[in-house]
Formats: structure tokens, sequence, C-alpha cells
């Protein structure tokens, strides 16, 4: 049975996705991904017309879901947060291997641009939570939030970057519950 075009479009990311986290960057290659799914280079180029465009139509379906930012308590917010990109690597644990890729970002300058921004937006959701538990009395005031979300992000890439050191034999949320209760301690009004 012949594929859709969305179905053959879902295969070649998925094996964008497979050869980064297996092989690295210097071995996506049209070649590559098409002998992954049995299909020819010329069929590829169909659907893309580049490894730039299948990175960068890659990189908006990864960052489509807006960063959300579910309402009530400050801390459970934050919680929130941590638990959906926990969820989200659990569930596909290459995407680590793609979202922590230096050399990815190097050799695609589009790639780079949308995770800055996805990045930055990312900060700002954290620091605007603890903001607004500032107001609200729930997180001490001494606490800077942008200082708190660059740490909030950088103990979530700490525990996904060893996670996958580990070979992902665990899972990714026995690693939050520590990270959180530290990060949680910083909060305490």
């Amino acid at each position: 049975m012949r594929k859709s075009g969305a179905e053959r479009v879902e295969d070649i990311l998925n094996a964008v996705i497979d050869i980064l986290a297996e092989e690295g960057v210097h071995r996506l290659t049209v070649r590559n991904i098409g002998g992954r799914i049995g299909i020819s280079d010329a069929a590829i180029y169909r659907h893309f017309t580049s490894k730039e465009d299948m990175m960068n139509v890659l990189t908006e379906r990864l960052f489509r879901k807006p960063v959300r930012r579910p309402q009530g308590d400050a801390v459970l917010e934050l919680e929130a947060i941590m638990t959906a990109r926990v969820e989200s690597f659990e569930q596909r644990p290459a995407l680590a291997a793609v979202m922590f890729n230096e050399n990815l970002l190097r050799e695609f300058p589009g790639v780079r641009e949308a995770f800055d921004r996805h990045r930055r937006a990312t900060h700002a959701l954290i620091a605007t939570v603890v903001r607004d538990g500032q107001r609200r009395l729930r997180i001490t005031t001494d606490l800077d939030p942008e200082a708190f979300a660059t740490l909030f992000m950088g103990g979530l890439r700490m525990m996904v970057l060893e996670w996958r050191a580990g070979g992902c034999a665990h899972p990714l949320s026995e690693g939050q519950a520590p990270v959180m209760g530290l990060l949680c301690r910083l909060l305490e009004a």
C-alpha cells in the first residue's frame, strides 16, 4: 500500500531524528535517510528541497506546541512545565539528541534561530511564573526571576544529558523530583 505524502514526510523526519541520535549530524545525508526508510533520493526531494528544509520543518514540528502556562499556584506551574519537558523526552528519547546537538545548530542556522527563539520563550515563561508567584507572596522576593529561570533550564538540561549518557536506562522522571525539590527550596517565601 502506497503511503500518503503526509505519512512519507513523517517517515523522513523520523529517519532524520534517528540518524541524528544514533550517528550524528555528519551522517545526515539524503542517501542515508532514504536507505533507512527504503525510498530513493528523488522521493525525498519530492517532499523537501534540501537537508536544511528538512531540518527547518523538523524544528517547526518540535516547537509547534506553544509553550503553555498552566494556571494556578506558581510552584505547581513550574512543576508542570518541567513535567511536560520530561514527558516529551521520555516519549521519544532521540529528541534529546536533536535538542542538545551543538553540531546541528552550527550546521543549520535556521535551526539555531528556532531553538534560540524557543529557549528565550521558555526562559521568559519561567521568569514570569516566578514574578507572579512573588506578587502573590508564594515565592520569596529575594529571588531573581531571571537567574532562577536560568537555573531551572540548566538543571533540566543537565538532567537530560546525564540521562542520555546513561543510555536512557531509567525513567528520566526519576531525576525530576530531586531537581524540582532543590529548585522549590529556592522559591520558598
